[in-house]
């Protein structure tokens, strides 16, 4: 294991063979539609671009109870944050409607025009500042920045990249025919406009070159970057027994990920511990603990606070089995790659995922555990019980696990972001 960092990636770009500094003297500005305390893939690539030589710096927003730094530097990167409200031109006009019908129609208003006016209203939160920050290129993070990036152009001349986190027309919750034509418009003139665009899964990105044209896109997976921990792994902080059984979830902890689907099948079994690993509100944490209790396994379900990013392979790495279980109710939930998948396979812990239909293939060809079928969850239980008896089975083939580590770890997907930057730097001059 001790080359794998070095093996090339399956990227479509080719290297230009220029230093690690190249892009010394060039400024970067990130868009980002929330506070990026904790968006570890904003923040990866942020940094990352950071040690290609260039003065990094994130535009983001903090709403109303978030007890976030308007302006901060964080490992050299400088992290500005606009006042984000973005209801309150809408509700300007909203408190025209008498009162008595504020609850039945205001809000259907306020929710339908937010729709089409919160592009336009990102916008003018913080164009002026990133003009004046006068970047040579501009790294749009998901589809509401995009226009703000599209007219940071037009004033400075800069570059621009596209990020597509989501597949956009068929995001959660699914978009009403009118909203799906205005994102379609919206995302359509504006991956054109962009010079380069990155998504983060391959059938995602077959679809988007298919939609709009389009072929200068690469797929970046949000693979993890993985540091040694520091302290006790999950075991340990649960205070659990090498022995005991651990199932555990990972990721943002709320209702519809299906995380209380797993209860009832733990109940019936004995001793099996079942752990959630993320950020997690108080409403949700107490649902989630009430659920526990209904099926019986209050004292076997732990809420556990989320880790920093770049530890959970570390913390987990001691589980007995993951869950990854993503309704596909979207497209884009269908076709998603997420974060887990990758923390759960670099920690070698046996997954169990439904059909996702990029996500599955992945835990097959690289024998890093099942998949059942979401339309029939009946064999859950016999799958987490013969994957507990059998975990050895999985994640052990070392040569499968090199393979699977030089597609999809995250020094790949750096070494794909350099060279998409490299284009446009070289292409440039």
């Amino acid at each position: 294991m001790g080359n794998i960092y070095l093996m090339e990636s399956n990227s479509r770009l080719p290297s230009f063979g220029k230093d690690s500094n190249f892009l010394a003297g060039k400024k970067v500005a990130m868009l980002v539609s929330n506070s990026c305390e904790s968006d570890a893939r904003v923040i990866k690539m942020a940094e990352a671009v950071r040690d290609m030589g260039a003065t990094v710096k994130v535009f983001s927003i903090y709403r109303d109870r978030e007890s976030v730094s308007p302006y901060q530097v964080v490992d050299g990167i400088h992290y500005q944050r606009n006042h984000w409200q973005p209801m309150a031109e809408i509700k300007k006009y909203t408190k025209k409607i008498p009162k008595k019908l504020t609850p039945l129609i205001g809000v259907r208003i306020n929710k339908f025009a937010f729709g089409f006016t919160k592009y336009e209203e990102f916008k003018k939160l913080l164009l002026k500042d990133v003009i004046r920050f006068s970047p040579d290129i501009i790294h749009a993070h998901d589809l509401i920045t995009l226009p703000l990036g599209e007219a940071s152009v037009i004033e400075t001349g800069a570059k621009l990249i596209y990020d597509a986190h989501e597949y956009e027309i068929h995001r959660n919750p699914p978009l009403p025919l009118h909203m799906k034509k205005y994102v379609k418009y919206i995302e359509g003139r504006g991956i054109k406009n962009a010079d380069f665009s990155i998504t983060c899964g391959e059938l995602i990105g077959e679809e988007l070159r298919e939609l709009y044209g389009v072929n200068n896109m690469e797929i970046i997976y949000n693979a993890p970057r993985i540091s040694h921990l520091k302290g006790c792994d999950i075991k340990q902080q649960l205070k659990l027994d090498e022995s005991t059984p651990l199932v555990v979830y990972v990721g943002k902890v709320t209702i519809g990920r299906g995380i209380e689907e797993i209860m009832p099948v733990i109940n019936h079994m004995s001793n099996v511990h079942y752990a959630c690993v993320g950020p997690c509100d108080e409403k949700i944490a107490k649902k989630m603990l009430n659920l526990a209790a209904k099926h019986g396994i209050e004292n076997r379900f732990h809420l556990v606070p989320p880790v920093h990013f770049d530890n959970v392979v570390s913390f987990i790495k001691t589980a007995d089995l993951g869950i990854i279980n993503i309704m596909p109710i979207t497209r884009s939930y269908y076709y998603a790659m997420p974060n887990k998948l990758f923390e759960l396979g670099f920690a070698r812990v046996p997954i169990l995922i439904n059909d996702l239909a990029e996500a599955a293939p992945v835990v097959r060809n690289y024998n890093l555990g099942e998949v059942y079928d979401s339309k029939n969850p009946g064999n859950l239980a016999y799958f987490l019980t013969y994957m507990l008896k059998h975990k050895r089975d999985y994640t052990t083939d070392n040569i499968l696990y090199e393979n699977f580590w030089r597609k999809y770890s995250w020094k790949t997907q750096e070494d794909k972001l350099k060279r998409i930057y490299e284009k446009l730097v070289y292409n440039d001059s």
